[in-house]
């Protein structure tokens, strides 16, 4: 296994470099094809935002894991007053998409949460990517 980490700014200003960040790792540590590699920049987008708007603190970390089997992006920040959850929106609504897009596009996500910290890891299996 693979592991990269790096914590970027709780700012808007972090998403493109982080974004970034992930897609080159995955091109060069994982057998995911450009399409997938493309999958892992959005879902990196939206979790990014995600924890930037509700999140706490000056920090958003990244952890990848990379396996034969799987790329997995794992991101932290401090917990704020809700948990993150898939809803439904409403067509009319301007926000609150972002992980329901991440859950479509990636095999797995799944959330985890202690008094200190939020982490929404989202899966990308490389056997699955293979056939796609």
């Amino acid at each position: 296994m693979n592991r990269f980490g790096r914590t970027f700014g709780s700012n808007k200003n972090s998403i493109r470099p982080a974004r970034t960040w992930v897609m080159d790792v995955a091109r060069s540590a994982s057998t995911l094809p450009d399409t997938r590699i493309a999958d892992v920049g959005l879902v990196t987008s939206e979790l990014v935002t995600n924890a930037i708007e509700h999140g706490v603190g000056t920090a958003v970390s990244i952890a990848i894991d990379c396996t034969s089997r799987a790329f997995t992006i794992m991101v932290t920040s401090g917990r704020g007053q809700s948990l993150p959850a898939v809803s439904v929106v409403e067509v009319t609504s301007l926000t609150g998409r972002g992980l329901h897009i991440a859950a479509s596009v990636a095999d797995a996500l799944t959330f985890d949460s202690g008094a200190e910290f939020t982490c929404v890891a989202a899966r990308f299996d490389a056997t699955l990517a293979e056939h796609s």
